[in-house]
């Protein structure tokens, strides 16, 4: 039951960064490199206040002040993100991801660099397992109501800058603000649901924050962006999550998984670039998602 609960969780973290994610880089054309960037920060800052900067904090404050901390460093990476357009968006954003992972590993005396940084969390602590999945589920119900409601003006405002920024302007739409509102609101989701991982997991490594997990991300937001939906999120979550455990299910070697994983996201992405650009050739609609 213990390993069941783990996968659950693990699946519930991935939808609602996809979640979280999608209607971003979806609706609103914001095309980040780096949300293992976000969920990174939220999880080092938990596990640091709940470690090395304790100062005999209880468990349950050491994790709000560590998320507080780390809600203020995603707001200020997300105000200077959204000064970046298109292809200079991408290229700053795989900056912040290559940045973060160096620090992570090189900063040792804080970090713990490769090593690792362990001894708190729901593996130690004994917090009551319902708060790891109620919490995911509380942030996804936010995502449906900044996102996902039908008349939600912050979706509105996101599919008009997506399909058009000057028709955007001419309506009166802020786009900067917009920008900042949306990438500043996800970003902070992301950041909540890296400290929930952490709870989860009780040790954290630079690996579980570097580009591929990005990648990974990418593939639950890309395979979720036709339906635009967070229950396409939770089933993009289930297959990237669920795949790799099903290959350690039918006795792979463990040294096999990671590659495998890694040609599964591989293939997500160049099945999502041709039918994109199949899309483009036979003239059909390209839907709310990132196509177009």
């Amino acid at each position: 039951m213990g390993y069941l609960f783990h996968v659950l969780c693990l699946i519930l973290v991935w939808a609602t960064v996809g979640a979280a994610y999608l209607p971003v880089a979806g609706r609103g054309r914001i095309f980040l490199v780096c949300p293992a960037t976000f969920v990174g920060l939220g999880a080092y800052c938990y596990a640091l206040f709940a470690t090395g900067w304790r100062l005999g904090m209880s468990e349950g404050v050491a994790f709000c002040i560590g998320l507080c901390f780390a809600a203020i460093m995603v707001a200020g990476l997300a105000l200077v993100i959204s000064r970046f357009w298109y292809d200079d968006l991408i290229v700053s954003t795989f900056a912040v991801q290559m940045m973060f992972t160096s620090a992570l590993v090189n900063w040792r005396s804080l970090t713990g660099g490769s090593l690792g940084v362990g001894g708190f969390g729901l593996a130690v602590s004994g917090y009551t397992a319902l708060f790891i999945p109620l919490a995911l589920c509380l942030l996804l119900a936010l995502c449906h109501l900044l996102y996902y409601r039908r008349y939600s003006p912050l979706r509105m405002a996101l599919s008009v800058m997506g399909e058009d920024p000057v028709v955007c302007a001419s309506c009166g739409i802020p786009l900067g603000k917009v920008r900042r509102l949306a990438l500043q609101l996800s970003g902070l989701i992301v950041c909540f649901a890296g400290g929930v991982y952490a709870a989860l997991e009780g040790y954290l490594t630079p690996l579980s924050f570097d580009l591929s997990e990005s990648v990974g991300f990418l593939c639950v937001v890309l395979i979720a962006e036709r339906s635009a939906s967070i229950w396409a999120c939770l089933g993009g979550a289930f297959l990237m999550i669920g795949t790799p455990e099903a290959l350690r299910g039918i006795g792979l070697p463990p040294g096999w998984i990671g590659h495998i994983q890694r040609l599964i996201f591989g293939s997500v992405l160049l099945v999502w670039a041709l039918m994109r650009e199949g899309a483009k050739k036979g003239g059909g609609p390209h839907g709310p998602g990132l196509s177009g």
